[in-house]
C-alpha cells in the first residue's frame, strides 16, 4: 500500500451488510472483522498472529473451499460458507 492510499480504504460492504474491518496502521494488512448483527464473534486473521499457542479454534469457516494440503479440522464444527447471523 502506498502511504497516500491508507486513508482511502476504510471499510467494505459485503452482502449488503456492513462489517467492521480493522487494518494494521503500519502496513495495511487486515487484522480483524465482525458484523454488528453479531459483534460477539470476532474474526481474527490467522496470519496476523505471531504466537498462536494460546488459541483454541472451535469452528471452521468456508470449509467448502479448504485446500487439499490444508483441510478443515474435522473434529470441530464447520461452516461451509459464512454462518447465518440473522
Amino acid at each position: 500500500w502506498l502511504i497516500e492510499e491508507k486513508n482511502k480504504i476504510k471499510e467494505f460492504v459485503v452482502n449488503l451488510k456492513k462489517p467492521y474491518l480493522g487494518f494494521c496502521s503500519e502496513c495495511g494488512s487486515p487484522l480483524i472483522s465482525f458484523v454488528q448483527e453479531n459483534s460477539d464473534i470476532k474474526f481474527i486473521k490467522a496470519g496476523s498472529i505471531d504466537d498462536s499457542s494460546w488459541i483454541n479454534a472451535d469452528s471452521n469457516f468456508w470449509s467448502s473451499t479448504a485446500c487439499q494440503w490444508s483441510p478443515a479440522d474435522e473434529t470441530i464444527h464447520s461452516f461451509t460458507h459464512n454462518p447465518d447471523f440473522a
